[in-house]
């Protein structure tokens, strides 16, 4: 095999971050692979066989090795080991929390623009007329 590095606990709980992230935008682990495999199909030479000559890709059968090689890599006697179901909970919440913390990096075109600055110019406010000192500006009632 090409990588035996052993990464160590802090990178892979970075990386655990980004896929369990990942597998949730992707809606669970087959449509997770299928953009993996779809990544590296349109953006990598991972599927280009070697030809003589060739100083891309992989020579016929490697890439297929590799995956075949990596999956069996994390089996356990033929049983692949399930995880601590109440961990994993536990830990999704807690990334999702600090998502909520962290500044809108990921937010939809514009928005992250958007988010530091009024969407229209400051007016100078208005005197409450009676009957609304103490209501939020732009009716912002039940329902609101």
């Amino acid at each position: 095999p090409r990588n035996k590095m052993t990464m160590d606990p802090q990178m892979l709980e970075e990386r655990d971050g980004l896929l369990i992230g990942l597998a949730q935008r992707c809606g669970g682990i087959e449509a997770m692979l299928d953009s993996l495999f779809s990544f590296l199909k349109r953006k990598t030479d991972f599927y280009h066989v070697q030809k003589e000559g060739d100083r891309i890709g992989f020579p016929q059968g490697v890439a297929e090795k590799m995956v075949l090689e990596a999956l069996r890599k994390y089996q356990s006697d033929g049983v692949a080991a399930m995880p601590d179901q109440r961990a994993l909970q536990e830990r999704a919440t807690r990334l999702q929390g600090e998502r909520a913390k962290a500044p809108p990096q990921d937010a939809p075109n514009g928005a992250k623009a958007a988010a530091g600055r009024p969407s229209k110019p400051q007016e100078a406010p208005e005197k409450p007329s009676e009957g609304t000192q103490g209501a939020p500006a732009g009716g912002g009632g039940a329902g609101a």
